[in-house]
């Protein structure tokens, strides 16, 4: 039996998939997945987050047997679980081989034998995290008023350059508490969060930033979100957005927007 599906995807606009229960070609499951960008790729690996439905089976499915067919590197959680115990949603999180010149890349999430990658992405530090995508490292550290401090890209130390943490621009309020948070960390892609709470004349908010990272990739995502915590006298509000940052441009101070640098330090 088949079924399919429209999904929203991570940075590209959607993909459909079709998956058949029951077993075929030997293979314990099969899902196909096509993803359609809304132009050329123009890279020749591209990150992808996105869940996958799947059927009831009699034998829950072990994860360590799962590949992404057409991946350059993936890593799986499971989201939910039917009564048995099979995994009802999966997350995949991966590194997809495309074409550049291509708007549509096919991936196959089946059973099957495929190298594991070994270490993590993101490491603890006595105040924070590490993150190193083997094109890129910089830190997020717990006391810091810089949202990361940038080390090297491409192998090349990048001393001194930063990007700004919101409560340097006080229209916030005043900063009441700081948290940094690992959520997510695998060998594939790793997520660092960055809470702040503030009291602005008796409103409080809560302001997040989320960083992830991916495998291979010198480019963090940023995702932002305020939220004015609800009182006696007012509603509770919200503002998100969705940023990327790419560090090499950051680096040859190409995007000054994110830059956050000495002031001794001027752009060439």
């Amino acid at each position: 039996m088949k079924r399919k599906l429209r999904i929203a995807f991570f940075n590209v606009v959607l993909f459909t998939a079709c998956f058949v229960s029951q077993a075929l070609a030997g293979h314990d499951i099969m899902v196909h997945l096509a993803i359609y960008n809304d132009g050329p790729f123009k890279v020749e690996k591209a990150p992808a987050v996105f869940g996958v439905p799947l059927p009831s089976y009699d034998e829950p499915i072990n994860l360590e047997n799962l590949i992404l067919a057409g991946a350059d590197s993936c890593q799986f959680r499971p989201l939910s679980y039917w009564p048995n115990g099979s995994v009802r949603w999966l997350m995949v999180e991966a590194v997809v081989n495309v074409q550049p010149s291509a708007d549509r890349a096919v991936v196959h999430l089946t059973t099957g034998q495929q190298a594991r990658e070994s270490s993590n992405i993101a490491s603890k530090l006595p105040d924070g995290f590490l993150l190193n995508t083997g094109e890129c490292s910089f830190r997020i550290n717990q006391a810091d008023d810089v949202l990361l401090m940038l080390e090297s890209v491409e192998r090349e130390e990048t001393p001194d350059f930063s990007i700004q943490l919101s409560h340097v621009d006080k229209s916030l309020g005043t900063l009441q508490s700081r948290k940094v948070m690992l959520e997510n960390n695998g060998p594939v892609t790793a997520t660092v969060a960055v809470i702040e709470a503030y009291d602005h004349e008796g409103a409080f908010y809560e302001f997040t930033r989320r960083c992830r990272v991916f495998k291979g990739q010198h480019g963090v995502t940023i995702d932002s979100a305020i939220i004015r915590l609800p009182s006696s006298n007012q509603s509770a509000a919200a503002w998100s957005d969705h940023s990327f940052v790419d560090l090499k441009r950051l680096q040859t101070r190409q995007d000054p927007s994110w830059l956050s640098k000495p002031e001794n330090d001027t752009p060439s």
